[in-house]
């Protein structure tokens, strides 16, 4: 819950968003996290790039994922809800890959997700989550966030180019 009061924090205060955490949170720990702009959204956190992204043709330095059982959960209780995705990247070079350092929150409202999947969206299976106790998910879906709605962007001096044009906040 801290990373979700923090971006509640960062709406409000910074970027003149009206957002907060979703009552249903009280009673129910599985309901989507937050109310923002009077809309049921959920928050997905990244502070790791993804990246095998670049095996299916995207970018590690603009890509997400969405795990395919939250796809499932959304399309059966919550298919108007919105996604956010809050991006934390510090520079990093790897073995597998580099990246520069890169903040940003993304929206996508699910039905847009759902047109992502149906159209192709890579999907990757993780090869070390075979056991079915394991709650985490077994795979899930690749984005390209640069189709997104960007809300805010730090960046090193580079971008994407948006599929959405929307007026960025900085802070």
């Amino acid at each position: 819950m801290e990373k979700e009061i923090q971006f509640v924090s960062l709406c409000k205060n910074k970027l003149n968003i009206d957002a907060k955490i979703n009552p249903e949170k009280e009673t129910n720990k599985y309901a989507p996290d937050l109310i923002v702009d009077d809309v049921v959204s959920d928050l997905k956190t990244q502070t790791t790039p993804f990246f095998s992204s670049g095996k299916y043709g995207i970018d590690p330095q603009f890509s997400v994922t969405f795990n395919h059982k939250d796809y499932i959960r959304y399309s059966e209780m919550y298919e108007n809800i919105n996604i956010y995705f809050w991006l934390m990247f510090n520079k990093t070079n790897t073995q597998w890959g580099s990246v520069e350092s890169f903040s940003g929150i993304f929206m996508l409202p699910f039905l847009e997700i759902v047109k992502f999947v149906n159209s192709g969206a890579p999907r990757h299976f993780y090869q070390k989550r075979k056991d079915p106790n394991d709650r985490n998910a077994k795979s899930s879906y690749i984005f390209d966030i640069c189709k997104f709605k960007p809300i805010f962007l730090k960046t090193d001096g580079f971008s994407c180019l948006f599929k959405y044009p929307r007026k960025i906040t900085s802070v």
